[in-house]
């Protein structure tokens, strides 16, 4: 019971108890919470400190900063609040020739404007505080006439700001030395002036330039087709001197008269090296030589060489002195060609005066060095060294020339002899060929008698039946009889050239005569035009005058001899073999190279790294990849761009490169590319990108493969 009017209270203890407990519970978590909520403002009363120490501490920083930069710069800032108080940063002390400190007033500043100046600055800056709308800016060029004397040039450049109401309430401001800016612009002046005239002059001096460049390119072309034909004259007989002079050596000669035709033969390779040098300079143009390095045996090198100079100009022969240090090297990697043109070249100048001629083999400081020298004179009366150092610069050697000697500093690294270049006269009887047990039958077709000849010979001494056609009306049928295995083609003939040979074969060659190899034999040396051979449905190329071990060596790699020839010192690399298989196998039928769809040319591809050391190989790989995807963006930039010109010449570029590692799908692809139309290129282009990355993918497979990373 409750008594009348007062609030009325529980009658059950036990109820008042549980609402006082939670009333207890209620208070205590309020209390609770308000201690984490204290402990919560005092660390971020504490984080907040921390952050304005920071804050200040950048703030300073930044302020430093600034100073540096106004002081690089030479530039300075002021600032006037509605007070009238200038704040102005020290960089204006330094400005106006003052010391850093200087305490500035308006007097001060006004004192150091040039006197021609000051009625000017004064009328800019009365008519910018009375007349100019709030935010305008104001920049204006004064000089300023320092202490020391000088005359500097500064640019103000002011901002006001004004309220609501139209009433000043603050500036800002920037002060700048332009002194050196303002000579610049004097001297841009100039120069551009100078510049107007000149580009009128090379105007006229461009169209004149047009014409000369069109007359040098014309007689560029006269040159190019000139050297082709004398190539191709001189070459001719050559062949067969050389490849007479071959034969002659299976036969049975006395000692003597194998001394004297291995001097005969010397002789002929010099000319034919001198004539390769020669077609080469020209079309160099004024560039590098080519540079063709292998392993040359330096001591027996020097001592052929003598031998050569005594059988063939005894006069000189018998004068020469060799000597041989006995910690040379067996042998070097360079070019055996430009090295034989330069010690001729020395020895043929020491000659040229009376006495003895010294030709020294030593090693100098981790050189090689070879020293030709006239014994018993002091100097000698030449000094048109120009092609001796180009020929030097060419194998990467150092020439000396001294007033009666000549020296050449070449790589010593220790090089042994590969098992190719070790003597083995007995390998020379043991290159045969068989097919499937019988004796091969191969179709020489030459319109020169002493090539056929020559070749003929050589097929003999493989063990080879032959027949002879002397143009391409006569190869055609014989080549589509089906009674050859293979087919040597001459290219220049009359009436049918050997590549309207080819392409007739091709075109009607029955089933059984796909697979049929053709291989151009041609007095073309430039490594593009024996390449663009391929695209036109050969099988390989070989250039006259043609080489006895490398016809049999392409032979027996076409044809698949089913009996090797026995082994004859040659190293492949592990793997080689399996990848150049049969003619059958690769799919040479109708191909415009001799691997068919191969992305690369093993064999091709190997011999570019296998004379050169397992380091140098590396470096090349990795400058071939690196020249492929450049100019592989620089084709796609031309033709994205209709730069049809730059686009045939890096496409020219990509052809060589792609040529020399025997990529012949992409070099087929580039000659296609190259013969389309302007508006085709862009059409062809995916393709092109698409066998250029297989390119460069397959070459670094092929390296591991064949073991070119190994020594």
């Amino acid at each position: 019971m409750s008594r009348s009017g007062g609030p009325s209270l529980p009658d059950d203890p036990a109820l008042l108890k549980r609402r006082l407990l939670r009333e207890q519970a209620a208070r205590e978590e309020a209390e609770a919470v308000l201690e984490r909520r204290s402990r919560e403002l005092v660390s971020a009363n504490e984080k907040l400190s921390a952050r304005e120490a920071e804050l200040q501490k950048r703030l300073e920083e930044g302020n430093r900063h600034l100073l540096r930069a106004q002081r690089t710069a030479k530039i300075a800032t002021l600032h006037q609040d509605l007070s009238g108080q200038t704040y102005i940063s020290p960089e204006f002390a330094r400005l106006l020739g003052f010391d850093p400190g200087t305490r500035l007033t308006e007097e001060s500043i006004h004192a150091c404007v040039h006197p021609l100046d000051r009625q000017r600055m004064m009328q800019y800056r009365q008519s910018f505080f009375q007349d100019s709308p709030s935010g305008t800016d104001l920049s204006y060029e004064h000089r300023i006439l320092r202490r020391d004397g000088t005359v500097r040039w500064l640019r103000w450049t002011l901002q006001r700001e004004d309220d609501a109401e139209g009433h000043f309430r603050s500036l800002f401001g920037t002060v700048q030395d332009i002194t050196e800016q303002r000579a610049s612009e004097r001297r841009v002046k100039a120069l551009q002036l100078i510049a107007d005239r000149r580009v009128r002059q090379l105007t006229r001096l461009s169209r004149e330039l047009a014409a000369s460049q069109a007359e040098a390119e014309q007689a560029h072309r006269t040159k190019s087709r000139f050297l082709a034909l004398m190539s191709h004259d001189i070459r001719t007989p050559l062949n067969g001197i050389l490849g007479m002079f071959d034969l002659l050596t299976q036969s049975g000669l006395t000692a003597e008269q194998r001394e004297q035709l291995s001097a005969a033969r010397e002789a002929a390779k010099q000319l034919h090296q001198q004539l390769d040098t020669m077609i080469a300079t020209a079309r160099a143009a004024g560039g590098g030589l080519p540079f063709t390095p292998e392993f040359v045996p330096v001591r027996r090198t020097l001592e052929s060489l003598v031998q050569f100079w005594r059988l063939g100009s005894p006069e000189t022969g018998e004068r020469l002195q060799l000597h041989m240090a006995a910690d040379v090297p067996d042998g070097i990697w360079t070019d055996p060609v430009r090295l034989r043109q330069l010690i001729d070249a020395f020895i043929e100048r020491c000659a040229s005066q009376p006495g003895a001629v010294s030709i020294r083999l030593l090693r100098d400081a981790g050189a090689l060095v070879i020293r030709v020298e006239a014994l018993e004179t002091r100097a000698i009366d030449d000094d048109d060294n120009l092609l001796l150092q180009r020929l030097s610069d060419s194998i990467e050697a150092e020439l000396f020339v001294w007033p009666a000697a000549f020296e050449l500093h070449l790589d010593a690294v220790e090089e042994t002899a590969p098992e190719s270049e070790r003597p083995d006269d007995a390998s020379r009887e043991d290159m045969r060929l068989q097919i499937a047990g019988r004796r091969p039958r191969i179709l020489v077709v030459d319109d020169v008698e002493i090539n056929r000849l020559v070749l003929e010979g050589m097929l003999k001494t493989f063990g080879c039946d032959y027949g002879a056609a002397t143009d391409g009306d006569e190869a055609v049928p014989m080549a589509l009889s089906g009674d050859f295995d293979a087919v040597l083609m001459d290219i220049r003939m009359p009436r049918m050239s050997g590549i309207e040979a080819t392409r007739e074969i091709r075109a009607r060659a029955s089933e059984r005569l796909t697979g049929l190899p053709v291989i151009a034999v041609t007095a073309h040396i430039d490594r593009d035009e024996l390449r663009e051979l391929l695209a036109y449905g050969l099988t390989a190329a070989l250039s006259k005058p043609v080489d006895r071990r490398q016809l049999f060596e392409t032979l027996r790699g076409l044809m698949g001899s089913a009996d090797p020839a026995p082994e004859t010192g040659h190293t492949q690399p592990p793997g080689l073999a399996k990848q150049t298989g049969l003619a059958n196998q690769t799919g040479l039928a109708g191909q415009a190279g001799p691997v068919g769809e191969a992305v690369i040319d093993p064999k091709t591809f190997a011999a570019i790294f296998l004379p050169l050391p397992v380091p140098r190989r590396q470096m090349l790989l990795a400058a071939a990849i690196s020249d492929l995807e450049q100019l592989g963006a620089e084709l796609e930039q031309a033709v994205s761009k209709g730069d049809r010109e730059r686009a045939e010449h890096v496409s020219h570029s990509l052809k060589g490169v792609a040529g020399n590692m025997g990529a012949n799908g992409l070099f087929e692809a580039i000659v296609a590319f190259r013969e389309t139309a302007p508006g085709g290129m862009a059409g062809l282009l995916p393709q092109l990108k698409e066998k250029l990355a297989a390119v460069i993918e397959r070459s670094r497979e092929l390296f591991e493969e064949l073991g070119l990373g190994r020594a």
